[in-house]
């Protein structure tokens, strides 16, 4: 309370002062904050200590003994303390590191705890309901709990879900969860393959242009194809961050459409497809 200089006001509950005179001689009582090791036995016995835990006795050390080692162990700051977890999940947590058994059991739970948290999350969606918070932050102590075993796991598992509308909500069982773990190792070998991701490009950015050529050029869908085509540019400009796929897509424009479109030295491939999708727009107003 030294902080106030004119003021202060103090609130107490009457369940537990019944007055303002027991509140002040609360308040106003003595306490010690002596420091115990520098007063006699009887002071510290007063206040129910038991000096010989506190203090070590300085006695002489035997004949070939070093001081520190005639001193008794000194205590730990945890002596005592009994938690009421298995003996199995106490070596875990001492481990400097997680052996491989115990790993793959916490990455099996991470994975379950995920795909669960999710498919609760997907089931509002197709109700067409809002996620709600809690829900929120079950996925959310989900991510960060398998983040903690594995962020590849987490990557390759995300990537999996939202490939793949439905696949949580089979994960409840043993068989669905297989099939997670199928989709997990397709994720992982896309994200570790260059050439897996090339391909992979290639049919999104695709699937997304039937689409994006579907919708056509009326107003009531201008919407739907804007978004169709702020996708494809995010696809387009990733491409940057990855030089093995953008190399490899040079020698797959046929397939990504780009066979009218000229290449120009210097330009990277993402710009190429982006330009394509002005250039697609300008054909069909053109027809």
């Amino acid at each position: 309370m030294s902080r106030h200089r004119e003021t202060l006001a103090v609130h107490y509950g009457a369940d537990d002062f019944k007055d303002r005179d027991q509140l002040t001689r609360t308040l106003g009582r003595e306490r010690a904050k002596d420091t115990t090791l520098d007063y006699g036995d009887a002071f510290a016995e007063r206040r129910g200590l038991v000096r010989s835990e506190i203090l070590v006795e300085r006695r002489p050390a035997p004949e070939g003994l070093s001081p520190d080692a005639a001193r008794p162990p000194k205590r730990s700051m945890f002596d005592g303390l009994k938690l009421s977890r298995a003996p199995v999940a106490d070596k875990a947590l001492q481990a400097p590191a997680l052996s491989a058994t115990t790993q793959d059991v916490a990455l099996q739970r991470g994975v379950a705890r995920y795909t669960a948290a999710w498919a609760d999350a997907e089931r509002m969606g197709e109700q067409g309901l809002p996620i709600l918070p809690h829900q929120r932050a079950a996925m959310q102590q989900a991510r960060e709990g398998l983040d903690g075993v594995s962020r590849e796991a987490t990557a390759d598992l995300g990537s999996a879900l939202s490939r793949n509308p439905g696949l949580a909500a089979r994960g409840v069982t043993p068989e669905g969860m297989k099939a997670v773990q199928r989709a997990m190792t397709a994720e992982r070998t896309v994200r570790l393959d260059p050439a897996a991701r090339a391909e992979r490009f290639v049919d999104d950015w695709c699937g997304l242009q039937t689409r994006r050529l579907e919708l056509g050029t009326s107003y009531q869908a201008a919407d739907a194809r804007k978004a169709i085509e702020g996708r494809m540019k995010t696809m387009a400009e990733g491409l940057g961050r990855d030089a093995q796929v953008e190399s490899i897509l040079r020698g797959k424009k046929p397939e990504l459409g780009l066979e009218r479109v000229r290449e120009v030295a210097g330009v990277s491939m993402g710009d190429v497809l982006v330009r394509s999708l002005s250039l697609g727009r300008s054909m069909r107003i053109g027809r």
